[in-house]
C-alpha cells in the first residue's frame, strides 16, 4: 500500500475527503473536458475501493468492539441504520466487507492501491469462495498479481476456471456408480 499523507486526526482526513467530494458534486460536469472527466470517474472508482477498505477496516473494529451498545443498539447492523441512515440491506454489505477484507489481505491491498475496483473485487471474493480453503490464499494471490497486470474481468473468470480444475480433489473410483451418488444425497420425509 502506498504511504498516506499525514493528517492532524483522523476527523480531518475524513472532512477532507468530504470536502473533495463537495467540490466535485457542486462543479458543472459539462464545463470539464472530456479528459479531465474521463479521469475524474476513474479516480471516483479508485476511492470508491478505498472508501469499502476504510469503512470495512472502522466498522469491523467498531463491530469488536461493540461500540454501537454505547448509543444502545443491540448491533452494528441497527446501529448503521439508525446512526447513519443507509438501508438494512446497504448495512449488511458494509457488514459483509468489514468480515471479508481482513480474510482476503491481496484483495484489499489491491484496493488500496487503487489496482482493483469494488466490484471486481467482489466478484473474485465471491469466485474464491467456492474454490478449496487450502488454496484460495494462493489463488488470490494469482488472480490479484493478473488483475494488477491488466487481466480484465473476463481474462480472470478465465482463470478462475482453470484454477477450479487444477484444485479439483481427486475423482473417487466409486463416484461412477450412480446409485452411490444420489444416496448421499437423499432426503427422506417422516
Amino acid at each position: 500500500m502506498s504511504a498516506a499523507p499525514a493528517f492532524a486526526s483522523d476527523r480531518d482526513a475524513a472532512l477532507v475527503v468530504q470536502a473533495g467530494l463537495r467540490y466535485l458534486a457542486g462543479r458543472d460536469a459539462t464545463e470539464l473536458a472530456g479528459e479531465t472527466q474521463g479521469w475524474c470517474l476513474r479516480s471516483l472508482e479508485e476511492s470508491a475501493s478505498m472508501l469499502t477498505v476504510a469503512r470495512a477496516s472502522i466498522l469491523g473494529a467498531f463491530t469488536t468492539a461493540r461500540n454501537y451498545a454505547a448509543d444502545a443498539e443491540y448491533g452494528a447492523r441497527s446501529w448503521l441504520v439508525n446512526r447513519t441512515g443507509v438501508t438494512e440491506p446497504a448495512a449488511s454489505q458494509h457488514l459483509r466487507w468489514s468480515r471479508w477484507l481482513p480474510r482476503h489481505r491481496h484483495i484489499r491491498a489491491a484496493m488500496c492501491d487503487r489496482d482493483l475496483t469494488e466490484s471486481v473485487a467482489l466478484q473474485l471474493i465471491k469466485w474464491l469462495h467456492l474454490l478449496p480453503a487450502t488454496c484460495q490464499d494462493d489463488a488470490e494471490a494469482i488472480l490479484v498479481a493478473a488483475a494488477r497486470s491488466g487481466a480484465t474481468p473476463e481474462d480472470l473468470a478465465g482463470l478462475v476456471a482453470e484454477i477450479r480444475s487444477r484444485s479439483a480433489p481427486a475423482p473417487d473410483p466409486g463416484d461412477d456408480d450412480p446409485d452411490r451418488i444420489l444416496d448421499d444425497r437423499a432426503v427422506v420425509l417422516e
